[in-house]
């Protein structure tokens, strides 16, 4: 089932699906909390009443700045507000954000709608937005070593980073 990041498939399993084992469905890791951090609205369930069975992968996240920011670790966002670029509800570029900035108290602004993870990439690239967080490690390594190798990008939570 396809829409809004794997939420429209959480508001089925948990509003229309049978509930006798019979039904059981694969979601992006950040749908759970989308009650709590996206639109309320639009995620009609209970994160906390579905059954986890386990998980396919173990995959890091990270955030990264570009280096036009001058952030190299993640305390100097409590002085310094970091625009970041995410896809749209669901996805871990948007809810990373979301909790970071709403439990830690980080600031962070997120500019959510890019099509892909791809699209927000090219945005750090042309300046439309300054980093990007819950950025899957494995992605950065197959798509971006350059940046890491050249510095335009710095890490400054997971895999190295500070947090």
């Amino acid at each position: 089932m396809e829409g809004a990041g794997s939420v429209r498939l959480a508001n089925w399993l948990y509003n229309v699906a049978p509930k006798d084992g019979t039904a059981i469905g694969i979601v992006n890791r950040g749908v759970p909390f989308e009650p709590l951090v996206g639109n309320a609205a639009m995620a009609r369930f209970d994160g906390s009443k579905f059954t986890w069975l386990g998980s396919t992968t173990d995959e890091t996240s990270i955030c990264a700045t570009w280096k036009r920011t001058g952030i190299t670790k993640f305390e100097e966002l409590y002085g310094k507000e970091l625009i970041v670029g995410g896809t749209g509800m669901g996805a871990d570029d948007y809810v990373f954000p979301k909790v970071i900035g709403g439990i830690l108290g980080a600031h962070m602004r997120l500019v959510s709608g890019y099509p892909g993870g791809n699209d927000v990439d090219f945005a750090m690239e042309r300046g439309e937005v300054d980093g990007r967080c819950g950025w899957s490690w494995s992605s950065v390594l197959s798509t971006r070593e350059a940046w890491l190798r050249n510095g335009d990008i710095r890490l400054f939570a997971g895999k190295g980073g500070q947090m």
